[in-house]
């Protein structure tokens, strides 16, 4: 719901008067990825090196108490065994 894709992004800062091209923009975004791998890295080595994953995308409904508010709620879950990395995908 937060996403903004560049070519929004070039049109606000257009709005703006600030005149910087999607390419350039991409161009960031994809630094900003260069820099950024030393960090997935080391968290795919911490994360490879347990026996266990627990992350899900099977929707279950749950109620979530925040303060005096009882509202309702998905969560996500699904465990995942460490070992065997042709099950991990890749970033």
């Amino acid at each position: 719901s937060d996403h903004l894709p560049l070519y929004r992004q070039e049109g606000i800062f257009a709005r703006a008067g600030m005149a910087i091209p999607r390419s350039t923009l991409g161009a960031w975004v994809g630094q900003c990825g260069v820099q950024l791998q030393p960090l997935v890295d080391a968290l795919r080595q911490e994360q490879l090196g347990h026996r266990v994953l627990h992350a899900d995308e099977t929707p279950v409904a749950m109620l979530w108490l925040t303060s005096t508010i009882l509202t309702a709620r998905r969560q996500l879950s699904w465990p995942v065994e460490a070992g065997n990395e042709s099950n991990w995908l890749r970033c």
